[in-house]
């Protein structure tokens, strides 16, 4: 169906896009310091992929 034509390509663009931003931070994680490594960190939580881990 078209639903599942459009799910399919929404999912290989994510890919895509996910492959170049995990590519752009192991471009410059070798060269980084713990304060720029940190805000790379939060750069990719923002994306939802990780759980908030706060219990309050």
């Amino acid at each position: 169906t078209a639903l599942e034509a459009n799910l399919t390509s929404l999912e290989s663009k994510l890919d895509e896009l996910l492959a170049s931003i995990m590519g752009a931070t192991d471009a410059v994680s070798p060269t980084t310091n713990g304060a720029e490594k940190s805000a790379a960190v939060k750069e990719e939580d923002d994306t939802g992929t990780r759980v908030d881990k706060h219990d309050g």
